[in-house]
């Protein structure tokens, strides 16, 4: 239930706070991640509510997955051209081009967020929300309550059914799609195999049990789509057709509850993951070492009363140097980790 799930998530936190940073310590993180894609693709169990509502969360992680793998796919692409580009035309100057200093140009400089970062971005407008839910629940009206609900309870039950019907055709494509061995090729060269992988799986005796796969895990990625769109509507609709009233109380408190903690909610989810992620590998040329850059940003940022054990901690691992470079991840590396082949 959900006070179990918040005392995991602190007890967590409590963890990660208390880290020695070691190598073996990483493979645990490693393998809980790694149980992501497999809990995604589980079959369902009735008997086990928790397990249903963890396989709905770990199927739209695997769904970001996907859209991330799109975008690692361009990303390298663009490199390719521009590193292109510079052998061509390297002394092409432009007055219109602002000089930057490399050094401003580290990953850690430009993509680096702190859990404090965070706090001082969206605390202010945040506070704000909860003032206006606190207004909203002492006195329920439409008025000062339209923020967050929505009273077009037609306009949201169509916007389901819509977003579920373009679901379904999608995996209607999907089969369509997969009829076509070359699609299938597409398909897995997106999900990061290997040309050499995928020249095995599309083999006469391989590529039925390829079709069944990509087609089961797109149906528990669809249907946890489905059921997280349907929940978040269903939350933020009035339970009256054109007015809000004491009958949206329970909903109206439960979103007073999320904007009351998601400044700490925000802090902590970046503040473990920059953590976290310091597990990670960076490989820069032949030289492979820590993702550190980002712990290093998290630990600098904290009140150092919060962060001595983990300064401690650093002092004492060998293998924590502070590096300028972040994690180069291919499309592979998250394949790995996550276990998804």
């Amino acid at each position: 239930n959900e006070n179990d799930r918040k005392d995991a998530k602190d007890a967590n936190l409590a963890t990660i706070n208390k880290a020695d940073l070691s190598a073996k310590e990483g493979e645990a993180w490693t393998y809980c991640i790694g149980t992501v894609s497999g809990v995604c693709y589980e079959k369902d169990d009735p008997s086990k509510p928790d397990l249903t509502y963890s396989k709905q969360r770990a199927c739209l992680v695997m769904d970001f997955v996907k859209s991330a793998r799109k975008n690692l796919i361009v990303a390298g692409e663009q490199k390719k051209f521009y590193e292109e580009l510079g052998k061509v035309g390297g002394n092409i100057e432009d007055k219109r081009l602002k000089q930057i200093d490399e050094n401003d140009l580290k990953g850690d400089k430009l993509s680096q967020i702190t859990s404090s970062d965070v706090v001082s971005d969206v605390k202010k407008a945040n506070d704000q929300s909860v003032k206006e839910a606190t207004d909203c629940e002492t006195d329920i009206n439409k008025a000062k309550c339209d923020k967050f609900l929505d009273t077009n309870k037609t306009k949201s039950d169509d916007a389901i059914a819509e977003f579920g019907l373009r679901q379904f055709a999608k995996a209607d494509d999907l089969d369509d799609k997969l009829k076509d061995k070359t699609n299938v090729s597409s398909y897995l060269k997106e999900e990061g195999y290997t040309d050499e992988q995928i020249t095995n799986l599309i083999k006469p005796e391989n590529i039925d049990e390829i079709k069944r796969k990509i087609k089961e895990r797109f149906a528990n990625e669809k249907d946890a789509i489905i059921k997280e769109m349907a929940g978040r509507v269903k939350a933020k609709t009035s339970e009256a057709d054109g007015s809000i009233n004491k009958a949206d109380s329970t909903k109206l408190g439960a979103i007073k509850a999320d904007l009351q903690s998601r400044n700490d909610d925000l802090k902590n989810l970046v503040h473990f993951n920059n953590i976290v992620a310091s597990y990670l590998d960076v490989t820069n040329g032949t030289n492979t070492t820590r993702n550190t850059a980002s712990l290093f940003a998290e630990v600098n940022s904290m009140d150092k009363k919060d962060s001595q054990v983990l300064l401690d901690n650093i002092k004492k691992n060998k293998d924590i140097v502070e590096h300028q470079d972040t994690a180069d991840l291919k499309i592979e590396d998250i394949n790995d980790i996550l276990k998804y082949h």
